[in-house]
């Protein structure tokens, strides 16, 4: 459940262990899975600082170009630098929501139909 930018981790749903497999480890299963989300989470908030420094950084650099103080060669570094933090932050947002789906994979919560479509 999403709420208001932020997921809510709620009550844990009844899920029917695999044979061989006891509430303690379908627990630690679970907090492990909640510990990935923080964990990629804060990642993704500090690529969308860098990506916003990154962006100032570039922003300063073509001023000063302008202004005849560096050559084309800074600016040309700041954009290889800014198009690196964006792969970055992308990264973080696809590992994001590959915690969510171990997450609600743990919970027993994912569902799919045959169709290959989210079931709610």
């Amino acid at each position: 459940m999403e709420t208001q930018g932020r997921f809510e981790i709620g009550e844990r749903r009844a899920v029917s262990a695999p044979a061989g497999m006891g509430d303690a480890a379908i627990d630690m299963d679970v907090r492990r899975a909640r510990r990935q989300i923080d964990r990629t989470k804060f990642s993704m908030e500090i690529q969308l600082q860098n990506m916003r420094t990154n962006e100032l950084q570039l922003e300063s650099a073509q001023i000063r170009f302008e202004m005849g103080e560096i050559d084309n060669r800074v600016i040309i570094e700041a954009n290889d630098d800014l198009l690196a933090v964006r792969n970055q932050y992308d990264r973080a947002v696809s590992q994001f929501r590959n915690a969510i789906l171990a997450f609600r994979l743990a919970t027993g919560t994912l569902r799919v139909g045959d169709d290959g479509r989210w079931l709610d």
